[in-house]
């Protein structure tokens, strides 16, 4: 067999590219997987701890919630219905509204974005007013 690589006294030149691509992705995977872990340290510590157990809701527990949110999506409803019969201005549908929403403390944010939501296109319905975002705000507040 012919020989087309002879060997010289020069160290560099008698490398296999299977010895190259190992050497090469030693060296990178190392280089670009570090800004992860520093910028994402903590979520990647979140995942990988195993001594703690999430925090479930019970079933009971998450039907009360959702009742919750249902009862003061019915206030709602009522509320901006009212005020449609009534003619109320936007200022005294906003003002209703609060006094709605201060009976019920929702903490989470996702219920919050949905009672919005439910809100923003009730009235628009109803009453043909469109509430903004700050004017949405301004209900949880009180």
């Amino acid at each position: 067999m012919l020989n087309l690589y002879p060997k010289s006294k020069d160290m560099g030149t008698n490398i296999s590219w299977k010895d190259y691509i190992l050497f090469i992705t030693t060296v990178l995977f190392p280089y670009y997987t570090w800004p992860h872990f520093i910028f994402y340290a903590k979520d990647i510590l979140r995942i990988c701890d195993t001594n703690k157990v999430p925090e479930t809701k019970t079933e009971n527990e998450s039907e009360e919630i959702f009742g919750i949110v249902y009862r003061l999506q019915d206030e709602v409803k009522g509320t901006i219905e009212e005020a449609a019969t009534k003619k109320y201005l936007k200022e005294e549908i906003i003002l209703s509204l609060q006094m709605v929403l201060e009976k019920y403390t929702l903490g989470s944010t996702h219920f919050r974005f949905a009672l919005n939501n439910f809100i923003e296109r009730t009235s628009k319905n109803n009453c043909s007013i469109h509430l903004d975002e700050d004017e949405l705000k301004l209900m949880w507040l009180r």
